[in-house]
C-alpha cells in the first residue's frame, strides 16, 4: 500500500530524518513510537506529500507522491497534528466542503457524512460552530474529514490527544470499541503516531484506530 524507500530529509546540518524505509501492507494497523524531535511528524507529512524530502521517495498505490500527487494523495485520509478546521463553519458544513473536495457528491456525500459522523459521535454537535466546540469534539471533526471518501489508508497524528483521560490511556473513550471496524472497509490500512516521550504498547495504538 505504502512503500517508504531511503527517505531522508535535512535542514542546513541538522538531519531529521536519516535513510528511512519501510513498508506499509494493505488491511493492517500500524504504530509510529519515538521521543519527541525523532521525526515522526515529519515522516507523516512526506508520506502525504505535504512536505519535501531531500532525498527517497514514497509510493502510496503504486504511485509516487511527489511526482503523481493527486492520484498518490486520492488514496489517502490524513488528520496531522493540528487538526485542519475552518472554525467558522459547523461540522455538516466542513465535511460537505471537504467531502466536495474528495469529489463526493449527492447522496454518495450524505451517506459518507452520516456514517463518519456516527463512527465519531459528532452528530449531537454538527450544528455548532467549530469555534464553539471543545478540543475533544474539534479532534473527533478532524477525525471524520480524515475518514470521508473511505481512504485506502488513514494517517493520523496523535488522534487522541484532547480526547479526553480514557482515549490518552488506551480506551478510544467516545469512539468505538477497540478492534472492532463496523464502518470500515477492512482493507484499509491505518497508520497511527502515538505521543513523543511517551512509551506506548502496540495494543495502546491499535486501540486508538482500530475501532475506527
Amino acid at each position: 500500500m505504502i512503500e517508504v524507500k531511503n527517505l531522508t530529509k535535512r535542514y542546513g546540518s541538522h538531519t531529521a530524518v536519516s535513510n528511512l524505509s519501510f513498508h506499509i501492507e494493505t488491511g493492517q494497523i500500524y504504530g509510529f513510537l519515538g521521543p519527541n524531535g525523532a521525526g515522526k511528524s515529519t515522516t507523516m507529512n512526506f508520506m502525504t506529500g505535504c512536505l519535501a524530502a531531500t532525498e527517497g521517495e514514497v509510493t502510496v498505490g503504486g504511485y509516487d507522491i511527489f511526482e503523481d500527487a493527486a492520484q498518490a494523495k486520492r488514496r489517502i485520509g490524513y488528520l496531522p497534528e493540528r487538526p485542519p478546521l475552518y472554525l467558522d463553519r459547523t461540522p455538516l458544513e466542513y465535511l460537505a466542503f471537504v467531502g466536495q473536495a474528495k469529489g463526493l457528491t449527492g447522496s454518495a456525500l450524505e451517506e459518507q457524512m452520516r456514517r463518519v459522523m456516527a463512527v465519531t459521535q459528532i452528530e449531537s454537535v454538527s450544528n455548532r460552530l467549530i469555534k464553539n466546540l471543545s478540543k475533544g469534539y474539534k479532534q473527533r471533526v478532524g477525525i471524520a474529514q480524515a475518514l470521508l471518501g473511505d481512504p485506502e489508508v488513514v494517517i493520523l497524528d496523535e488522534p487522541t490527544v484532547g480526547a479526553g483521560p480514557q482515549a490518552d490511556h488506551g480506551n478510544p473513550g467516545p469512539y468505538p470499541v477497540p478492534g472492532q471496524r463496523p464502518h470500515s472497509d477492512p482493507q484499509q490500512s491505518y497508520f497511527v503516531r502515538g505521543p513523543g516521550g511517551v512509551p506506548h504498547h502496540p495494543h495502546h495504538l491499535r486501540g486508538q484506530a482500530g475501532g475506527l
